[in-house]
Order: structure tokens, then C-alpha cells, then sequence
């Protein structure tokens, strides 16, 4: 649920749609997917796949009306034991589609930081005269990364690095808001360092993109 007290301060896309009988806004949605996980250590994966692959259909009451699609792919992959070098690649996708409606700036799809790893969440896609992001109705995201262990350092510390490349998209809007250039399917990147800790509480990871 969705609820604005001023909505003059709010990109235009969200004031419409608050202003316009919906405000509050009220999302009912049911959710079902598969799961499918061969990944040999969920905290230091060496070997797996690991699949995902959801749906969400809204408008069992509410104001939302939408049927939305995202997958989940990764594989990992020894590529030397001697140096603990260990290969890692992923791939995403979604899309949501309006049923009998368009979709609405809250229900539209985003890519974050841990998939497109350099840039601000909800930081690339569809953007309005102003320059407010406001997601889109597809995504793809793509990562290479290879895992190593830090020379000089006891591995039974628990330290590694990792070197990545990321690519991401979003793309198209049933906003009347967004520019039409901004609606194309283009790609960003972004490579970066990682350093990996396996720590006695929880895996532990900062990444310079």
C-alpha cells in the first residue's frame, strides 16, 4: 500500500497516479515459481547451478492489474583447484505486462546494485523530462566474475578476491511521462575488484565497481 499526504513533491508519473482516485494505492498479488539448486556450498560455491524462475499475477483486488515474469540463472564452475580459482557466471530477466491496464510507476520493474554492481538502485532505465527514474517493463542482466585466493594469505582465514564484469538493461514504459528515447533497450556496464571474507557470522563482501 501506497499513501502521499503532498503529492506536488513527487515526480509527476507518482502524482498522477496518487491524485487520480488511487491514493492510497493497494497491490494484491499471488505469488508461485520453481526453484532449481545444485550449488555445493551456498557460502563458497565451487560447482552448481543454481535457477530461478518466478511469476506474480496482481489483481485479486487492489489497483494493480499485472502478470510479471522474472528468471534467475548461475552457474559456477572449479577452473583451478591448486588456486582455488573458481569461474562464475549469471543471467536475468523479466518482464511485467498490464491486464487491461498499463502499468503504473509502482509495479515497474528495476535493477539494483547487486546485479548491476557501479550504479545507484533503480540508477539506469526509463526517465522523465526531469530526469526522475521511473523502471520499465523489461529487464536483462549479465555477470562474469572469476574468484581467487589472495596470495600471501592463509586460506584458512577465509579471504578471497574477485574480478567482474556486469552488463544490465531496462527498458520500455507504458508511462505517458517517459522519454521516448529513454524507453530503448540499451545496455550499461560496469568491472570491478571484490574482496570475499567468509567470516565465523556470514559471508562477507565489498565490491568496487
Amino acid at each position: 500500500e501506497y499513501t502521499v499526504t503532498d503529492a506536488a513533491l513527487l515526480p509527476t508519473a507518482i502524482d498522477n497516479e496518487l491524485t487520480n482516485g488511487r491514493n492510497p494505492y493497494i497491490r494484491s498479488a499471488i505469488n508461485y515459481g520453481f526453484v532449481y539448486n545444485s550449488i555445493d556450498d551456498r557460502n563458497d560455491p565451487h560447482e552448481g547451478i543454481y535457477v530461478s524462475v518466478q511469476q506474480q499475477v496482481a489483481g485479486l483486488g487492489g489497483d494493480a492489474k499485472y502478470i510479471k515474469s522474472t528468471a534467475d540463472a548461475r552457474y559456477y564452475y572449479t577452473l583451478s583447484e591448486e588456486a582455488d580459482l573458481v569461474g562464475f557466471l549469471r543471467a536475468g530477466a523479466g518482464n511485467i505486462t498490464g491486464l487491461g491496464q498499463d502499468v503504473r510507476v509502482f509495479d515497474s520493474l528495476r535493477l539494483g546494485p547487486s546485479r548491476l554492481r557501479g550504479f545507484a538502485n533503480n540508477g539506469i532505465g526509463p526517465v522523465d523530462a526531469a530526469g526522475n527514474h521511473l523502471g520499465g517493463k523489461n529487464y536483462l542482466n549479465f555477470t562474469a566474475e572469476a574468484q581467487f585466493a589472495l596470495p600471501a594469505i592463509p586460506r584458512d582465514l577465509g579471504f578471497k578476491g574477485a574480478v567482474f564484469a556486469d552488463a544490465g538493461t531496462v527498458f520500455g514504459s507504458d508511462l505517458a511521462d517517459a522519454t521516448a528515447a529513454s524507453t530503448d533497450m540499451k545496455f550499461r556496464t560496469s568491472a570491478g575488484l571484490s574482496l570475499i571474507w567468509q567470516s565465523p557470522f556470514a559471508p562477507l563482501r565489498i565490491d568496487y565497481a
